[in-house]
């Protein structure tokens, strides 16, 4: 069999980005699985052209147009900002162009580029209509950008700017990277992103189908994705065994294949739902004489279905258990028969049927085959699937017919505190992921029970453990309640970060402004609208109403692509609110009420249970907030009353420059071209970012946004109108949150915990 590698990926290194600066020199490597690096990977950026290709150790460099990002500093200098106009100096004569924009993208004055001479100059950057508040003001020199935050306070009052280095209210990507590998150009392109000036791993992939086959016979292979991809590969039989490989592509968490080979006198072989990320697949072509039954057909995990999109139900579990230095003791957890058959759609007597995965801790699936007793897994102290011996420290074994987990732990590996696992079971196109946390204990005294490990298992028996006396759980059905106060033993750390946030930022007393007038004011304690409100009045269900702000047609599966977005980005929430300080639903049910478009026809294959909306209107948000990419003002609006929030698709563009934006407010308005080009990815950061908004929390751009190393006040005083400033010069410490632009990707636990703070601080006036 031909040597290939089952997945590459790419990591980037240092990509030089300032404030809304799109030029910066990309650099990095393309390596194998093992870490190796792959050599004759091309590399390309979309905005130039510029390629390089991967040396021996896969390591590249692109240079782009400007490589000189930082010249700005050097060339404007005596910058102030006063009754809205801005003073500046420029070192040299130069072309100069300034711009000012609101916080959400909204272009509210650009000056002409013209030529300056070397000395002082004054613009008139914010026109005397314009509303109080925050705004960004953009220099260009030449091929330099520069960005200030300045707080306007009206023409009677002076305001002051501040230099911003990477200030992002809309999320944006400066260029795309497109690689070609295997003779061929990768079916996606790769952003760069700004606003953490990385990309993460892309991984890509390819199918290699191989079998036995009678010599000579002609070979047909066809690979159907569940995104609409069809490949067929014809391969002639040799020694009895065949082999076809496709083009490589970029790996799609959500994606899953339907394979089949076929060939003349040989019954067919298929494997339905093989994950995008399994590359090798034996499909046996047996004589149609024998039985099939010899065909070697492996282990497959089901998570979607080739012609809809997966309906997953998210179920939450806590059980406790004492530590032990000497066994593999655990607790066994009722997942519940009959809820898990029921949302599956098959009765108890069909359990025995399903498939099993494990659940990575962001919520995609792991297609590693068992590390424990099939079904189950080991899993590291954060959750991800890992083997025997290899930083495991909780393993999870599945008892498919009665649905019951026996839940334990590696001796001496854990210390006391939550910890949190995810496996799922599928059957078509159906799944239940389970969210276990095991709240590990110091024993009081040494537990009775022991059990014995052999040093060659690869997985541990559950057989040969003794169940902790201690041990207990409670299923969803009875879900254990999670309680803040459990936090501050569990978690002092986090407990401490989000009580600093609640009192400092959230809460009505919290921070309004920099005490040298930057804005800063996050106080969303008493903010109506929020998500929290619409799912308790919805008596847990969220009602999206979906607006295709797009003169072109919507395929029924893209639209199942959307809504399957909608409800993964909503669980990725709320999923951490089952169980939680009495809130009152284990499953928030996200419901799409209907598609606002420009023309009815566009909505392609309409099912009788969609409503179509075609009405339009013009919206005061076209031309503030974001300009349409056919021009014009008027869009399609879905009708009042028929949702809690809307997803709006735009086809348009802010100031930025970018395809990749998005903001929130009541809804989420998001870039066209990023939402399609992230369908069937998993959960694009900036719709979860976003999202996070719609529950009122908060951005993190200023030094004070974040605790210090000692959790001191970062208060100054009172603002001359009302309320608390901050010290400009408190230096907090970064925490890794979706929250935080660009350095998670991902809902962390920072963040989960902040949304539970929040909720507990504000459940009050939902009768709570």
């Amino acid at each position: 069999m031909t040597n290939v590698f089952s997945k590459v990926f790419v990591t980037l290194g240092s990509i030089g980005l300032i404030a809304s600066a799109a030029n910066a020199n990309v650099s990095g490597f393309v390596k194998d699985v093992s870490k190796a690096g792959v050599s004759g990977v091309s590399v390309s950026l979309l905005s130039s052209g510029a390629t390089a290709v991967t040396d021996a150790n896969g390591y590249f460099s692109i240079e782009t147009e400007y490589a000189e990002t930082l010249g700005l500093r050097s060339s404007v200098s005596g910058l102030s900002f006063e009754r809205g106009f801005l003073h500046f100096s420029v070192a040299r004569i130069a072309s100069v162009q300034v711009s000012t924009y609101g916080m959400l993208g909204q272009n509210v004055f650009r000056s002409h580029r013209q030529m300056m001479n070397a000395g002082a100059h004054s613009i008139n950057a914010i026109p005397e209509n314009a509303n109080p508040g925050v705004y960004l003001v953009k220099i260009s020199v030449d091929h330099s950008e520069y960005t200030y935050k300045v707080n306007y306070k009206g023409v009677n009052h002076s305001s002051v700017s501040v230099e911003m280095t990477g200030l992002r209210k809309v999320l944006a990507s400066v260029d795309s990277l497109v690689l070609q590998y295997g003779g061929g150009t990768l079916n996606d392109k790769v952003p760069v992103l700004d606003d953490d000036a990385s990309v993460g791993d892309v991984i890509i992939s390819r199918k290699v189908v191989s079998g036995s086959a009678k010599t000579g016979t002609s070979v047909n292979v066809t690979l159907q994705g569940s995104l609409g991809e069809n490949v067929v590969l014809t391969s002639s039989a040799v020694g009895d065994k065949y082999e076809v490989a496709s083009n490589w592509m970029i790996l799609k968490e959500n994606r899953s294949w339907n394979i089949s080979a076929s060939a003349d006198g040989a019954t067919a072989a298929t494997r339905a739902n093989v994950e995008d990320n399994v590359q090798n697949i034996t499909l046996n072509l047996v004589a149609a004489s024998l039985s099939s039954s010899s065909s070697v057909i492996p282990s497959v995990v089901e998570v979607s279905s080739s012609s809809a999109a997966v309906e997953t139900k998210y179920l939450n579990y806590s059980a406790t258990l004492e530590i032990s230095s000497t066994d593999y003791s655990y607790v066994t957890v009722d997942l519940g028969a009959s809820q898990v058959a029921s949302a599956l759609g098959i009765s108890t007597s069909q359990l025995s049927s399903v498939s099993y995965f494990a659940v990575n801790p962001d919520g995609s699936a792991n297609s590693t085959a068992s590390t424990a007793n099939d079904p189950g897994h080991w899993f590291d102290v954060s959750g991800n699937v890992t083997t025997y011996d290899n930083g495991s420290v909780i393993y999870s074994e599945l008892d498919l017919s009665s649905m019951k987990a026996n839940v334990g732990q590696y001796p001496a590996a854990l210390s006391a505190g939550d910890y949190t696992i995810k496996q799922g079971v599928s059957y078509g196109n159906k799944s239940v992921v389970f969210t276990i946390t095991l709240n590990m204990k110091n024993a009081a005294v040494s537990s009775s029970s022991s059990s014995a490990k052999s040093s060659s298992s690869s997985a541990k028996s559950s057989s040969s453990s003794a169940k902790s006396s201690s041990s207990s759980v409670k299923s969803s059905s009875s879900v254990a309640q999670i309680t803040m106060a459990s936090l501050a033993t569990s978690n002092p750390e986090i407990y401490k970060f989000v009580n600093w946030q609640w009192d400092y930022r959230l809460s009505s007393n919290g921070i309004v402004s920099g005490s040298d007038g930057t804005y800063d004011d996050y106080r969303t304690e008493n903010s109506s609208g929020l998500t929290f409100e619409h799912i308790i009045n919805g008596k847990g269900t969220l009602k999206y109403c979906i607006v295709w702000e797009k003169k072109s047609a919507l395929s029924k599966s893209k639209r199942d692509q959307i809504r399957q977005m909608i409800n993964d980005i909503t669980h990725a929430w709320t999923q951490y609110l089952t169980g939680f300080e009495g809130w009152p639903y284990d499953n928030v049910n996200v419901v799409a009420t209907g598609w606002a478009v420009y023309d009815a026809s566009y909505i392609q294959d309409k099912q009788s249970d969609e409503n179509v909306y075609t009405s339009t209107k013009t919206d005061g948000m076209v031309g503030s907030y974001y300009t349409l990419n056919f021009g014009g003002s008027v869009q399609p609006y879905c009708p009042d009353g028929t949702y809690d929030e809307i997803f709006q698709v735009v086809d348009g563009y802010t100031e930025y420059s970018t395809n990749m934006w998005g903001f929130a407010g009541g809804g989420l308005w998001v870039a066209a071209e990023h939402v399609e080009s992230m369908l069937g990815e998993g959960i694009p950061h900036i719709v979860a970012h976003e999202s996070g908004h719609n529950f009122g929390l908060p951005d993190y751009y200023e030094s004070w946004d974040f605790p210090d190393a000692n959790y001191s006040s970062p208060k100054a005083g009172d603002a001359s109108g009302g309320g608390i400033t901050a010290n400009t010069s408190y230096s907090g410490v970064a925490r890794t949150m979706v929250m935080n632009s660009g350095s998670s990707s991902t809902v962390t636990e920072y963040d989960y915990w902040l949304l539970r703070k929040f909720w507990y601080e504000t459940k009050h006036k939902y009768g709570y």
